[in-house]
Order: structure tokens, then sequence, then C-alpha cells
């Protein structure tokens, strides 16, 4: 497996992530995780969007403990995807992916039409990161792109408030790393923040959780984790040189294939130059 060394810039967890992109509906994917409620109204409506009061990171649990893997075993496990089916995943994987995919199995909700796993091998050299960014945030937001979000005056719009103005279940994700140098840091206990309904990026959101001093945690090494739409988290420098495995499922109702610029993500590191 050939990795990809590429400067880090902090415009996102992928590159071209803020780039304008068409999107010819609010909500392509027809379901009530995905619709776009804040974005919808300030359209039609022709209103300005404001701040609200919301409680995240209320789902964060440490599910399961395995065997740390050694770095030996790990620099030949060779796994390497995004938005692969849990079933065709399992197929797929290495040895240690197998083994951590079987112990998540029995944790899944299964209330979701759609259940997909993420996989990264990656050798860290000190103070490289995972994705291109270090910023606190929730993953699996609602995004709105192309002409929607232009009218509001971005190439691209999280709905920030979107997931908290219904009883939908937000998606679900089970994560896994298997080495201590180079984690996931958790907001791991509930916290109430006064965020933008929409932004177009991270960065104000970062700013926002760092001043209200949440309590963090970092991913315990060979654990699983269980945690939803709205749990906030960040990456983390690498502390030292070294092979890390990282591992997501997600179960969601948004039905997604893997693009190119993803898929190249998956097999980079970022250094900070």
């Amino acid at each position: 497996m050939k990795q990809f060394v590429s400067n880090y810039t902090g415009e996102g967890a992928y590159h071209g992530s803020t780039n304008s992109k068409p999107q010819i509906d609010l909500n392509p994917w027809g379901v009530s995780e995905t619709e776009p409620s804040t974005v919808r109204r300030c359209i039609s409506k022709r209103s300005q969007p404001e701040s609200f009061s919301g409680l995240f990171s209320r789902k964060y649990e440490e599910v399961s403990q395995l065997q740390i893997p050694s770095q030996s075993d790990l620099s030949v496990e060779n796994t390497n995807f995004a938005w692969k089916a849990f079933s065709q995943a399992q197929l797929e994987s290495g040895p240690i992916t197998q083994e951590v995919l079987s112990a998540i199995k029995p944790y899944l909700q299964q209330k979701k039409l759609y259940c997909y796993v993420d996989v990264k091998t990656q050798y860290f050299e000190k103070g490289d990161l995972a994705v291109d960014s270090n910023h606190f945030h929730i993953d699996g937001t609602v995004v709105v792109r192309g002409s929607y979000a232009e009218r509001l005056g971005y190439p691209i719009v999280h709905d920030m408030r979107a997931r908290f103005n219904r009883e939908s279940i937000p998606p679900q994700y089970f994560a896994y790393q298997s080495s201590d140098h180079c984690p996931t840091c958790f907001v791991s206990k509930p916290i109430q923040l006064i965020v933008p309904e929409l932004i177009p990026n991270f960065n104000e959101f970062d700013n926002i959780v760092r001043r209200n001093k949440p309590h963090l945690k970092n991913h315990p090494a060979g654990s699983i984790i269980h945690y939803d739409g709205q749990t906030i988290h960040a990456a983390t420098p690498a502390t030292k040189d070294g092979w890390r495995l990282w591992i997501r499922v997600i179960e969601t109702d948004k039905k997604i294939s893997a693009s190119s610029e993803i898929s190249q993500c998956y097999k980079s590191v970022y250094r900070q130059t």
C-alpha cells in the first residue's frame, strides 16, 4: 500500500472539502437525518441565521477494550478504504481489522438504512496528522453546497441546528484506534454551547469549544468507542513515529459512495511544515 504525504493546510478533514460543488436539491437523500431545516428556513423566509443553544457530546461510551497490536503486525495490515459496506469490508480487510469489526458487530444499533466502514493504516512521523484539520468538529453534519449555499454567501454550509430540530436518531459511530501516539481527542461529557445555526467551516465552532474548556479524553489505544453525530472531537498530532490503524463504522440513512478525493485522503498523512 502506497502512502502519500501531503502538506497540512488546516483547510478541512479532506482536501477540497470547503470547495464549491453542485447540489441540485436541498436534501438529495430525502431522509430526515439530512434535512437542512435551518437553510430551508433562511432561504424561504429570506431571514438571517442566528445562534442557538445546543447540548453536544451526549453520547461517548467506551464499549470494548481489545489487545493492542504490535507495530510489526500493524506494518503488514495493509487495509485502507472509505465508505465500504460492512459485509464487504469484512471480506476485504486484514486480520486486525477483521477482529475489530467482529468485536463491533454486536454493538450495532441496526436502526439505520446503511452501515459503512472506513479504515486507515497509516505510518506517522512525529507531528503528522491523520486529516487536514485539527479543529474540534462533529461528524456527519447536515451539509448544503452549490447555489443554495451561495445564496447565504458561502461555497458550503453546515446546518448545525438542523439535527436539534427533530427527533430522528443522528448517525451512529463506532471508532477504534490501535496506538497511543496519535489519538483522537473527544469531548467526553455533555456540554451546552451557544453556536451559530449555520457555519461555513469549523473555525468558529472550534474557538467556541476551546473557550468553554470541555472535559477532554484521548481515545484509548485498542479500545472501541460509541459516539454519535453530536459528539465533538478533534485530531491530534502524532507524539512519536509509528504505525496506527484507525477504523470507523457508520450507521446512517444517507447513501454514500467514496469519491476519488476521499479515497486519496485516506491514503495520506498530513505534515506541518
